[in-house]
């Protein structure tokens, strides 16, 4: 698999994520699988569960930008959506969308992973 395969697999925005990134693909493959360790995804599940906005909101924000740096629109979108959510303290309503969040960072987290396998291959 490809980068830009990876991407297609992914729903990501290849080319704009290059175009920001100077058209360095060994920056955007870099940064893509630095991805797998942000900990800002589970830090906002957490801070969702213990009913803290301002934290949750932080993590959502940061996961927010980082989607939306590598082309995840969707997830970014989604994310910017708990956010403001959070921003406004509606942690039900944060707390019911981080479930199709989760879902949507997951399905990306996987298609990384076989991504970073057949690199490793």
């Amino acid at each position: 698999m490809t980068l830009q395969e990876c991407y297609e697999a992914i729903g990501g925005d290849y080319e704009a994520t290059m175009g920001r990134m100077m058209n360095k693909e060994s920056l955007v493959k870099k940064i893509v699988l630095m991805f797998l360790r942000d900990p800002n995804h589970e830090k906002m599940v957490n801070f969702l569960a213990e009913g803290d906005c301002a934290a949750a909101s932080a993590a959502s924000h940061t996961l927010k930008g980082a989607s939306l740096n590598l082309g995840f629109d969707k997830l970014g979108e989604l994310s910017h959506q708990v956010t403001e959510l959070l921003r406004k303290n509606e942690l039900e309503k944060a707390r019911e969308l981080a479930v199709p969040l989760t879902e949507e960072y997951n399905r990306i987290v996987e298609v990384i992973k076989k991504y970073q396998a057949e690199l490793e291959g």
